[in-house]
């Protein structure tokens, strides 16, 4: 059973008339003639009627034309596909990211590239580092954004590009409603001799580079009262809640510190870390992949903004 046995039977069914279907497919009506009738006895029942009138199609011929018309119609839809892809870009983007960089940046970010590419789809996960790396593994996704950078032994099986600089602020329990500028900003020092709880991630595969971590590691401070939690919104709650003080990416405290719910705290030394854009060594990208992070390497403004 040919594809094109199957084209001509199609036509004719379609058009019910062997003079039109060989005019559509520019060959001669003997030739379709013979063309059905291998089909018929491949098949081993007869698929049509003919007269010189009309052309009706039988029980098991009317069942063909309805599979027919489906085949024809998405191999109508692969070439779509292929014309997108050479002219353009279409497919699925698998894309993962840290929860913060879901609420706070890829918005805009997505914003932007699914206005320049509107024939991709894109599939938004979001987790840790760790979660991201293990659907990147899976082939669930295919690129993951988060602040963490590779542990020497990930460099073999992950590659990380720094995509953007992210501005992180120390932030304490403030007074809602009161204006911004007569807030005290207690220096971070100050704030520990309290008793302040730190709150933020103390996992044991954050200890090391876990950015909040490292800019206490950077400042000479190592917080002993704290209240463990990796998500940044119930760290931003906790504090707003008088429960203690943590360091988040400047976006995420932008709206506490206007409404005076949050405090910045004083440190010594600015804090930032990079956005690493993650991407499995072994394979090649689809280009949904490739064009996302072209574009995101492209912008000229830190991710914070």
């Amino acid at each position: 059973m040919e594809p094109g046995h199957l084209r001509h039977f199609h036509e004719v069914a379609g058009q019910k008339s062997f003079t039109k279907a060989a005019r559509a497919l520019r060959v001669s009506q003997p030739a379709i003639s013979k063309t059905l009738k291998i089909l018929e006895d491949a098949v081993g029942a007869k698929l049509l009627y003919r007269d010189r009138r009309r052309v009706e199609l039988t029980d098991i011929g009317r069942a063909f034309y309805e599979r027919t018309t489906r085949i024809f119609a998405e191999i109508e839809n692969l070439g779509r596909i292929r014309d997108e892809y050479l002219t353009g870009c279409a497919g699925e983007l698998g894309l993962g990211a840290s929860d913060n960089l879901c609420n706070y940046v890829l918005p805009d970010v997505l914003g932007g590239f699914c206005k320049s590419f509107p024939q991709v789809n894109v599939k938004l996960l979001s987790g840790t580092s760790g979660d991201i790396k293990a659907q990147i593994l899976s082939g669930a996704i295919e690129l993951g954004m988060f602040y963490t950078p590779l542990a020497r032994d990930e460099r073999a099986v992950f590659h990380a590009d720094a995509i953007g600089t992210v501005e992180f602020v120390c932030v304490m329990p403030g007074r809602p409603g009161a204006q911004k500028n007569r807030q005290a900003s207690p220096d971070i020092r100050a704030l520990l001799k309290t008793g302040l709880r730190y709150i933020g991630s103390r996992a044991a595969d954050y200890r090391k580079a876990y950015p909040a971590l490292k800019m206490h590691q950077l400042l000479g401070l190592n917080p002993k009262v704290y209240i463990e939690t990796n998500n940044q919104e119930t760290q931003k709650r906790l504090v707003i809640g008088g429960h203690g003080y943590t360091i988040l990416p400047v976006h995420a405290a932008k709206d506490g510190l206007l409404a005076g719910t949050l405090v910045k705290v004083g440190t010594s030394v600015p804090l930032c870390n990079p956005v690493f854009l993650v991407r499995r060594r072994a394979g090649i990208l689809t280009k949904p992949a490739r064009e996302f992070a072209a574009f995101i390497a492209r912008r000229k403004i830190p991710l914070s903004q």
